[in-house]
C-alpha cells in the first residue's frame, strides 16, 4: 500500500510540473504579446525570470522521468503517458 501511494504521488508531482509549467508558459506568451505594444526592460526582466522558472520545471520533471526507472512497469507506464499527452497537445 505505501509503494502504491508512493507511486501514484510520483505521477501527481510529474503532473503538477506539467501544469505549473503550462501556466507559467501562457505567462510568458502574454508578456511577449504586451512587450510588442509598449517594449520597456520590465518585461524583458521578467520574460527571463519566466524562462528559468519554466527551465526548473523542465528539470524536475525530468528527474521524475528518470527517478522512475526503479517504478514497477505499470507505474512507469503513467508517467510516461503523461509525458506524451503534454506533448500531444
Amino acid at each position: 500500500m505505501i509503494v502504491h501511494n508512493q507511486h501514484n504521488s510520483y505521477f501527481s508531482w510529474y503532473k503538477s510540473k506539467s501544469l505549473k509549467q503550462s501556466l507559467k508558459e501562457s505567462e510568458l506568451a502574454t508578456l511577449e504579446a504586451l512587450k510588442m505594444d509598449r517594449p520597456g526592460t520590465l518585461f524583458d526582466q521578467k520574460i527571463e525570470e519566466i524562462k528559468i522558472e519554466i527551465g526548473k520545471y523542465k528539470l524536475g520533471k525530468n528527474e521524475i522521468l528518470l527517478g522512475s526507472a526503479n517504478l514497477p512497469k505499470d507505474e512507469r507506464c503513467k508517467i510516461w503517458m503523461a509525458k506524451w499527452e503534454k506533448l500531444s497537445v
